[in-house]
């Protein structure tokens, strides 16, 4: 049997590979804080796979 693989692409600019591996979430408001923190985890977890 052929499993299929589904990916859903992170559209990101090269800048913001920078903010997500810095991003220390001061300065900014909670809502922005935990949309980042939402969008680090997804990535970091998309990237444990490959």
């Amino acid at each position: 049997m052929t499993e299929k693989l589904t990916l859903k692409l992170l559209e990101i600019l090269g800048h913001h590979l920078f903010c997500l591996r810095n991003f220390e979430g001061k300065g900014y408001n909670q809502i922005f804080i935990d949309n980042m923190y939402e969008i680090i985890t997804k990535f970091n977890t998309r990237n444990q796979s490959y």
